[in-house]
């Protein structure tokens, strides 16, 4: 039996849909409806530490009305990296009669220990796909604009992009996965320097700092890719 699965990709509704299936299978019981033995996490901004372990705690208790318990987290992108790393053990030994259900849209925001110990389910349709390389090139365009820029421009380009806390999250969620995939493309030591920057703002913006600041900060700190001499 399977203990943990990772929804990904899709629409938010298409996740729902199939986590909503996974829980009328083993519970008989709508994912909107009230049961005892079905745990949800959602975050506003982050998921911390905090709710993993109490989640990890009901977890281990026994099933009160069905043969299983089910934990599910929603938005699982939104899982600090303290509390991945706390949620670790639980996925590799799960406690008897129980299934961690995991949903996210941004896979590559979770560590690849976590996506490692989960069955994966992957939604989409192709026009889906083609939408989203549309946002690729996108993100990859303002980053280019980013690096084009100086010090006044950037820190313009920061206020535009961190009015509140949840945008400048989620835009760092953004930047932070264009990123990784400018590294799979083209590895480079700037590269490095500037997804671990786009890391480290992320868990700054989790631990409630200035969203302003924090992404001003970040984009002052980008560091543009230098060409070797022998590179046209």
């Amino acid at each position: 039996m399977v203990h943990a699965k990772l929804i990904v990709g899709g629409t938010s509704q298409q996740r729902q849909k199939a986590v909503n299936k996974i829980v009328k299978e083993s519970l008989g019981s709508n994912l909107a409806d009230y049961h005892p033995d079905l745990m949800v996490i959602k975050g506003n901004n982050s998921i911390g530490i905090d709710q993993v372990r109490a989640l990890k705690s009901k977890l281990a208790l026994k099933p009160y009305q069905s043969l299983i318990k089910i934990a599910l987290i929603c938005q699982a992108e939104k899982l600090t990296v303290a509390a991945q790393n706390s949620f670790l053990k639980t996925l590799e030994e799960p406690p008897a009669r129980s299934l961690i259900i995991l949903e996210t849209s941004n896979p590559n925001l979770l560590l690849p220990t976590v996506a490692s110990r989960c069955q994966i389910i992957k939604l989409g349709s192709l026009p889906q796909i083609q939408s989203e390389k549309t946002e690729i090139e996108s993100r990859q365009q303002l980053i280019a604009r980013i690096l084009k820029s100086g010090v006044g421009e950037r820190l313009k380009l920061a206020a535009a992009y961190a009015r509140n806390r949840e945008q400048a999250i989620q835009f760092t969620q953004i930047q932070l996965l264009a990123w990784r995939q400018l590294m799979l493309k083209k590895p480079s030591v700037s590269f490095i320097k500037n997804l671990r920057a786009s890391q480290k703002a992320l868990e700054m913006l989790q631990a409630n700092t200035n969203p302003i600041l924090t992404i001003s900060n970040l984009f002052l700190a980008y560091t543009p890719c230098v060409k070797k001499q022998n590179e046209v």
